[in-house]
């Protein structure tokens, strides 16, 4: 663009676009268009274990397989609001923790009624995750991090 025309002719034409359509239509022109993809990074982490990185990760890719068309679409949701807001190192690691250990154990909950017959309840699955979830962050925390910032 700088080659065929001169820096002046240049600067008069980004000056028209601008007075034209402002810089939220220039944004909006140069900003990359294509579906957001979920990092491996967010999954990967070395504090999680990784059956359960490997479960959410099956989840992420739609891979997780089952005899209906199960459609798991609030996973990319929560990873999208938990990497927008701002919060310490602690809540992130615990929420992330969380939210993969809660997959995990669902998928395996799910297992267990489908191929064995075997019924779960609720409060078992949510007491699996905090044990969980508490147990690794405290393996890196110390309980004074964790009281201030957790309140467990």
């Amino acid at each position: 663009m700088l080659n065929a025309q001169s820096r002046g002719e240049v600067a008069y034409l980004w000056a028209k676009w601008n007075e034209i359509k402002g810089p939220v239509e220039a944004y909006e022109w140069f900003r990359p268009k294509g579906e957001c993809k979920l990092r491996p990074r967010f999954v990967w982490k070395d504090l999680v274990p990784p059956k359960y990185s490997f479960t959410t990760w099956q989840a992420i890719k739609d891979r997780l397989a089952t005899r209906g068309m199960i459609v798991i679409n609030s996973i990319p949701s929560a990873i999208k609001w938990m990497t927008k807001e701002r919060v310490t190192a602690v809540i992130r690691k615990a929420r992330r923790l969380t939210l993969m250990t809660t997959v995990s154990l669902t998928w395996r909950a799910r297992n267990a009624l489908v191929h064995d017959g075997t019924a779960f309840e609720l409060r078992h699955v949510v007491f699996e995750v905090k044990k969980i979830a508490c147990a690794t962050l405290y393996s890196i925390y110390q309980h004074e991090t964790m009281q201030k910032y957790l309140g467990v």
